[in-house]
């Protein structure tokens, strides 16, 4: 079993409310610590790969979501799902004159 306190009671009981961030070049020497005086240092490269873990992970499942839900429209649904996306694309929101040539 894992027990779990929430972070003003463990600051009530000595936790030191500041967090160090170590690790910032980028190379993972330790994940985190809780120092002698109680403060936690963790590694900047090491939430970022967590970070990058999450967010492709929320990528991943938005996508399947919505390839379900896109085997389920009808035809019809589909073509105009599809006319309405390339409507709305980020690429429109792109002044012409800014846009690249795609030749």
């Amino acid at each position: 079993m894992i027990t779990s306190l929430s972070i003003e009671s463990s600051i009530d009981k000595g936790l030191c409310p500041e967090i160090e961030y170590i690790d910032k070049e980028g190379k993972i020497d330790n994940s985190a610590e809780l120092t002698q005086i109680n403060k936690v240092r963790i590694s900047a490269a090491f939430c970022q790969f967590i970070w990058m873990l999450c967010y492709a992970t929320y990528i991943k499942v938005e996508s399947d979501i919505i390839h379900t839900e896109y085997e389920r429209l009808s035809e019809e649904e589909r073509l105009q799902f599809d006319s309405e996306l390339q409507q709305n694309t980020i690429f429109n929101a792109i002044p012409q004159e800014l846009q690249l040539s795609p030749y």
